[in-house]
C-alpha cells in the first residue's frame, strides 16, 4: 500500500495534534506520546511501503522551519514523499515556492483552510496556485467535515480557484464529506482534479453505527451509495490515505473500514497502489525512480 495522507511533524506539533485528537476522541487508539519513529513503525507494520507526508504551518513564522523539517524527514525516510506548505500571511510567497519546488524538489503542497484559518480562494494565494499550475505540481486542500470543525468551506471557493487556474492539479482531501455531489461537480468539470478518500470510509462506518432509526439508516445507505458511485466514476483519479496518526482510528481500524466497505479488488488496488504510484511518477519522477529502486512497488 502507498498511503497518500500521513502527518509526520516536529515533536511539539505531533504532541499538540494528539492532544487535540484525544480531546475529540478520548478512546482514540493511537498513543498520545507517539513520535516520528512510532508513526514510521506503524506504517511499516501495516504494509505501507511509501507515503505522502503532509505538513502545514499554523503561523507565518513556522513556514520555513516546518518545510525544512519535511525536507530532512524525506532524507531520513526515503519512503516519505514530501508535501510542503506556507501561510496565507507569508510575505514572499514566490521565494518560498521556488525553494520548495526547485531546490527541495517537493512533490507538491498541502493546505488546511480550517486549521490554518483562511479562505483558500483569498487573493493572496493566487500567486501560489499560478506557480503550481505552471510547475504542474499538485495542491492538496482539505475539504469537508465542516460540522466537525464548526466552519464552512463552500465548494464554490474551490471552484473559484479552478476557474482562474483550470490546469492546476488539485486534490480534494476528504472529498467534501459528506457533500459528495460537490466533489462530483468539480471532478466532472476539471479533469486534472483528484479525490483523496482519507477518513471517508471511517466516517461512513461511524454514521452507520450511530444510526438509531430507519431515517438514519436510510440516509447512511444513500450516502454510502453516492460515495460508491463517485469512486466508480473516478476510479482512476482517487487516492486513499489514513491521516495517521490523527485518522479515524488506528491504522488497523482504518484499513479494516476500507476493506470491509465492499469495493472490488481491482478498485482497491487502484486507489491504494496504482493511482498513488502513477501520481508520484507524474509529479515527482525522481521519487518514483527512488521508490522503484528501493522496492516500494514490489
Amino acid at each position: 500500500m502507498i498511503d497518500a495522507h500521513v502527518h509526520i511533524l516536529p515533536r511539539a506539533r505531533i504532541r499538540g495534534l494528539m492532544r487535540w485528537i484525544h480531546r475529540s476522541f478520548p478512546d482514540h487508539p493511537v498513543l498520545r506520546d507517539i513520535d516520528e519513529a512510532g508513526i514510521r513503525e506503524d506504517l511499516s507494520t501495516h504494509g505501507v511501503r511509501g507515503f505522502f507526508n503532509h505538513v502545514y504551518p499554523l503561523t507565518e513564522g513556522e513556514t520555513d522551519s516546518l518545510n525544512e523539517f519535511c525536507r530532512e524527514l524525506s532524507v531520513r525516510m526515503p519512503e516519505a514523499a514530501p508535501f510542503g506548505s506556507l501561510h496565507v500571511e507569508t510575505p514572499d510567497k514566490k521565494k518560498v515556492m521556488t525553494r520548495l519546488i526547485e531546490s527541495f524538489r517537493f512533490v507538491g503542497l498541502k493546505f488546511h483552510p480550517f486549521i490554518q484559518d483562511f479562505d483558500p480562494a483569498d487573493d493572496r494565494m493566487l500567486l501560489v496556485y499560478g506557480m503550481m499550475e505552471e510547475y504542474q505540481r499538485p495542491v492538496f486542500i482539505h475539504t469537508g467535515f465542516d460540522d466537525f470543525y464548526g466552519k464552512k468551506l463552500p465548494a464554490d471557493r474551490i471552484a473559484a480557484i479552478l476557474r482562474r487556474h483550470p490546469d492546476l492539479p488539485l486534490v480534494l482531501s476528504h472529498v467534501f464529506f459528506p457533500n459528495f455531489r460537490d466533489a462530483e461537480t468539480i471532478m466532472d468539470k476539471y479533469p486534472g482534479v483528484y479525490l483523496d478518500a482519507t477518513n471517508v470510509f471511517g466516517a461512513l462506518k461511524m454514521f452507520r453505527d450511530a444510526a438509531r432509526d430507519e431515517d438514519g439508516r436510510r440516509y447512511t445507505e444513500e450516502l454510502s451509495g453516492r460515495f460508491r458511485e463517485l469512486l466508480s466514476r473516478f476510479a482512476d483519479r482517487t487516492l486513499f490515505g489514513s491521516d495517521h496518526p490523527a485518522g479515524i482510528g488506528g491504522l488497523r481500524e482504518i484499513h479494516d473500514d476500507l476493506f470491509s466497505f465492499g469495493l472490488d479488488d481491482d478498485l482497491l488496488n487502484m486507489i491504494t497502489r496504482e493511482n498513488p504510484r502513477r501520481f508520484i511518477a507524474r509529479f515527482a519522477p525522481h521519487i518514483d525512480a527512488s521508490w522503484e529502486e528501493r522496492g516500494v512497488y514490489r
